[in-house]
């Protein structure tokens, strides 16, 4: 009985750990971002988003190093897109670390978010690193996405870009909780198209015969019967057919969206993330 016990909790030790995955990784300090957790973001024309207008320069930190302050500058596009702000950059001591653009934008942040700003929240992964946590503008069914850039000595990257449909999170000094499903729990579907059906128009009726048209011959032999005369004028005539009603193209079944739920933490100075 107790080998099976202690099998039992091995295996579910295993499953629970091959669960789990690191967002992204450190070698000799670098932030090293994963792929599959970076989605591309929207491209702008920056013939026309350009030049970028200032939204606010926000101040943030890590506990030690050789400089922890660091500044966040957040850009709007020039011309009609959306969001608060297009463009995030993060500066120390006036070097750009890091610069990131989406064309859909991001949102300014719930009231129920804990943070110290309306743009994004923080929290210090370690003493020397910080996590910046945006979420993007939705932009039409599509749910907004969850925007990670992670800050250690003197280097930023973006690690995370993915939907998030957020469910819950928490967070302190050190240490962060995010719960959300990738996806809305159901398919609010767009309003059906009314396909435009073209009604066949009355036929024009054939002009009568001017009076002065020749009459017949006297010298033919036979007058032409009422049915050849009906046949003659079919053939001279062009008469359009009627255009055939097309019905709307029937619209195909919206299957439910099954959302995948996960929950991204900070656990030695990283970023893990597991599937519930």
């Amino acid at each position: 009985m107790k080998k099976s016990f202690f099998f039992s909790l091995f295996l579910f030790c295993g499953l629970a750990l091959s669960a789990q995955e690191n967002i992204f990784v450190l070698k000799d300090s670098y932030i090293s971002p994963k792929k599959q957790f970076i989605d591309s973001l929207a491209v702008a024309d920056m013939s026309v988003a350009k030049p970028f207008v200032p939204v606010a320069t926000v101040k943030t930190s890590t506990y030690k190093g050789s400089n922890t302050a660091y500044q966040v500058k957040l850009l709007k596009f020039s011309g009609d897109y959306p969001g608060a702000f297009n463009v995030l950059e993060v500066f120390q001591a006036g070097k750009r670390l890091c610069s990131v653009a989406d064309a859909d934008g991001w949102a300014e942040l719930p009231s129920n978010i804990p943070s110290d700003n309306n743009y994004f929240f923080s929290v210090h992964l370690s003493a020397y690193a910080t996590a910046l946590f945006f979420f993007s503008q939705p932009v039409d069914n599509n749910p907004p996405f969850l925007t990670i850039v992670v800050i250690k000595t003197g280097k930023a990257h973006l690690v995370y870009h993915r939907p998030c449909v957020l469910q819950s999170i928490s967070k302190n000094s050190y240490s962060v909780k995010v719960e959300f499903d990738d996806r809305y729990s159901a398919n609010i579907a767009l309003s059906a198209s009314v396909e435009k059906v073209e009604m066949p128009q009355p036929e024009t009726a054939a002009p009568e015969q001017s009076a002065q048209e020749p009459q017949p011959k006297k010298k033919s032999k036979r007058k032409k019967s009422k049915k050849q005369a009906d046949s003659v004028q079919s053939d001279t005539l062009s008469v359009d057919a009627p255009a055939a009603i097309v019905a709307p193209a029937p619209q195909p079944a919206v299957e439910p969206v099954v959302p995948v739920r996960s929950l991204i933490w900070s656990e030695d100075g990283l970023l893990k993330i597991k599937k519930l």
